[in-house]
């Protein structure tokens, strides 16, 4: 039974056609709650909540994946399947292999060793510090993108403030979470996650809530928790696990490998068949007793030809189950978006093939970076508003900072940079003899680095790029002259 058949439910009960619903939607034109918003966001409300749309209507998938009409957040997993979806992922990623490789292979492209903070002001720099050091960062960080990428949200309240102004970032189980509000006004501002704390002594759940932290009309964060979401549907409010898509592949695969293991063990048996010609059950039987005290180290059997001695294998077909495996293992690679050959399974890749198929895995791994460092940047950025309120952080300081994070690049640099240094060479032939300008040798050059998996504005070397170049762009340009320079030598035969 597949992971969505098990959590099935019944459609809710229905009157003259229109479903019923105990809960009113501050997003729905018919409720009480509802609150008229002015015509500017009117339409912007109405085309974001598709309140009576539903991309599968009258199908088994709509039941399982969507609400009733009426009901509110139509693109989100109904609460108990989440949850369901939620503690499958988990599970998985400690007893699945391929679940556990495909998370942690994230992890380590994404975080690496580490990352770190760098600002220009000593004061602020002092201040990050602190906070680092007071939510241990440094062991915290994995934790946290762990969990994202299994939980597919994270809540992380503000648990207290020091007297100087350092933020202490707590956690809530995203299973905990029962409703996340948005504004009136505007479907895709999330305000508030509405979580379970505790079960009363009466029966009843004790919950709490926590404000979003998001910037106001001026600009200025409000607020007293942060909360994030990854695979979130323009118009949802919850996150959904990465493995979700994956899910019933990764559990059929547990399956179908034990029993494969189990038909393993049942290959090493064999049976001894033993055929006597023209010989009754009383000679059968005596031969049989014969052979069998026979079966021994250095024991013969002896026999004339009328008793003939073969042994018989069990016929499993194990080709089959190869070929079975892989149909189940190219859905799970095409859910996760990892190919095999990062566990291992290199038998129908070639060198070229596997150099192609690595350009879209960095790219996935950049844009989760990019998504975790915007995480950060929103804490971080945080932390510095609140220092500043304590007067930790003085007025007129520069506030500006940089998050340093592993560089992916999945690429083999031979591949790249010895075409570098021949185009390199060509185009300065060409602007040299006015074949073409230097914009255009320049936008060829940077082109080619496109093609070559590599996110670089080789304007930065002409100063044309339109905007000002930070002190990790010029470090990362400092090295690629530097190689280029190197590879330049050792092409005309110079000593390096």
């Amino acid at each position: 039974m597949g992971f969505f058949d098990r959590f099935k439910r019944k459609p809710a009960p229905s009157k003259n056609g229109k479903a019923i619903d105990n809960d009113d939607d501050i997003n729905d034109p018919a409720s009480a709650n509802f609150k008229k918003p002015g015509n500017h966001f009117k339409r912007i409300t109405e085309s974001i909540g598709f309140p009576t749309t539903n991309l599968d209507q009258g199908t088994e998938f709509d039941d399982v994946f969507f609400k009733q009409i009426g009901q509110d957040d139509t693109f989100d997993l109904p609460p108990e399947l989440l949850q369901k979806s939620q503690r499958l992922s988990i599970l998985m990623h400690r007893k699945n292999p391929r679940a556990k490789r495909t998370v942690e292979l994230q992890i380590d492209f994404i975080l690496g060793t580490g990352f770190k903070v760098k600002a220009v002001d000593p004061t602020v720099q002092d201040v990050l510090n602190k906070h680092m050091t007071l939510n241990n960062w440094d062991m915290k960080a994995e934790e946290k993108l762990r969990s994202l990428i299994l939980m597919g949200e994270q809540l992380w309240p503000i648990a207290g403030i020091t007297h100087d102004g350092i933020i202490k970032v707590s956690s809530i189980s995203p299973m905990k979470i029962e409703k996340v509000l948005r504004l009136p006004q505007d479907a895709e501002e999330l305000v508030q996650v509405v979580f379970f704390k505790r079960q009363l002594a009466s029966g009843e759940r004790d919950r709490e809530t926590v404000d979003i932290i998001r910037k106001d009309a001026n600009g200025v964060m409000i607020g007293n928790g942060f909360y994030f979401t990854i695979n979130r549907v323009n118009g949802g409010t919850r996150g959904t696990p990465d493995l979700l898509a994956s899910m019933d592949w990764l559990e059929g695969l547990d399956g179908f490998i034990f029993s494969v293991m189990e038909r393993g063990v049942i290959s090493q048996d064999v049976v001894y068949d033993l055929e006597i010609k023209g010989g009754n059950a009383k000679s059968v039987a005596k031969e049989v007793k014969s052979f069998i005290s026979s079966l021994r180290a250095g024991g013969a059997y002896g026999h004339n030809e009328k008793i003939a001695l073969s042994i018989l294998v069990p016929k499993l077909g194990a080709a089959d189950s190869e070929k079975a495996a892989n149909i189940v293992l190219k859905q799970i690679q095409a859910g996760t978006g990892i190919p095999g050959m990062f566990f291992g399974d290199s038998d129908d890749l070639t060198r070229a093939s596997a150099s192609e198929l690595s350009i879209p895995i960095s790219k996935m791994f950049a844009r989760r970076q990019a998504f975790f460092k915007d995480m950060l940047r929103m804490v971080f950025d945080f932390q510095i508003q609140v220092a500043r309120g304590h007067g930790t952080i003085g007025k007129n300081v520069d506030e500006s900072y940089k998050i340093i994070m592993p560089k992916i690049f999945l690429r083999d640099m031979s591949t790249v940079t010895k075409p570098l240094v021949e185009l390199g060479v060509s185009l300065e032939s060409a602007v040299r003899n006015t074949w073409v300008s230097n914009e255009e040798a320049a936008e060829t050059y940077r082109m080619v680095l496109e093609q070559l998996g590599v996110d670089f504005d080789v304007n930065f070397f002409t100063g044309e790029s339109g905007h000002a170049v930070t002190d990790e762009d010029q470090d990362g340009l400092d090295e690629v002259k530097e190689v280029m320079d190197r590879l330049r030598q050792e092409a005309a035969g110079q000593p390096v």
